[in-house]
């Protein structure tokens, strides 16, 4: 018998669509991601031209950045004025075209270098969109709920080469004052999700509170420090 997934909290899609649809979009940076950049040369590990997957991608500018240098990127976003807004944005002609498999719509560039799925994340599998080199996951696992992270992690398992090198960013704060998203995640509920199968290096935190200094006062809370983790496949 196949296993039912567990009921969603809430209805993830509903919440996210209505935060775009409200200009509710903190997280979204007006440029590409600081940290993208600086640690670059890990996620790709010497190589070039790879296919790397950002899940939950908005409409981030750090998928044109990919792009331009050289990479393949795919990105899964559930709000579709943020994917019509990136290709807009970046002036980037597009087609469409309906993916049944995925119940959803594939928003492309005619060289299919920037291919969004419309959709929800968990409907998304390898055979549809293959398997990556690397991953950039800018605060996709922290969006979702807590009783999905495990569901996540496995499906970001699924769609790894074995090879791929996974930049994941958290977030880090006093949750007693605010319950998420970004959801809250210590150290150690990295390492329950991704330790048994990829080492989880911590390589970076930077103190963001100024930078979103809107959103501590919102939320009340005083400290706010974004993390950098490298996953990469443990040798067997």
């Amino acid at each position: 018998m196949a296993d039912v997934p567990p009921p969603r909290a809430e209805t993830d899609i509903e919440y996210w669509n209505d935060q775009w649809k409200k200009g509710k979009t903190v997280w979204q940076k007006e440029y590409v991601h600081l940290r993208l950049q600086k640690h670059h040369d890990k996620l790709l590990s010497g190589k070039s031209r790879m296919k790397i997957f950002v899940p939950l991608c908005g409409k981030s500018l750090d998928i044109k950045w990919l792009y331009d240098q050289g990479d393949t990127v795919v990105g899964v976003e559930v709000a579709e004025i943020a994917v019509r807004d990136f290709f807009k944005e970046q002036q980037l002609y597009f087609v469409t075209e309906d993916i049944e498999a995925v119940n959803g719509t594939l928003f492309k560039t005619q060289d299919n270098r920037i291919q969004i799925y419309l959709g929800d994340v968990f409907d998304i599998n390898s055979s549809v969109v293959g398997t990556f080199d690397a991953m950039w996951d800018r605060g996709g696992l922290g969006s979702v709920c807590r009783q999905d992270r495990q569901r996540y992690a496995k499906l970001m398992a699924s769609l790894m080469k074995p090879n791929c090198h996974y930049l994941l960013e958290t977030h880090v704060y006093d949750s007693t004052k605010h319950p998420g998203p970004p959801h809250y995640l210590p150290e150690e509920e990295i390492l329950n999700l991704f330790g048994d199968q990829w080492n989880v290096d911590h390589i970076e935190t930077t103190d963001i509170s100024e930078e979103q200094q809107c959103a501590c006062h919102a939320w009340g809370i005083d400290s706010f420090e974004e993390r950098i983790h490298l996953l990469t496949p443990k040798i067997k």
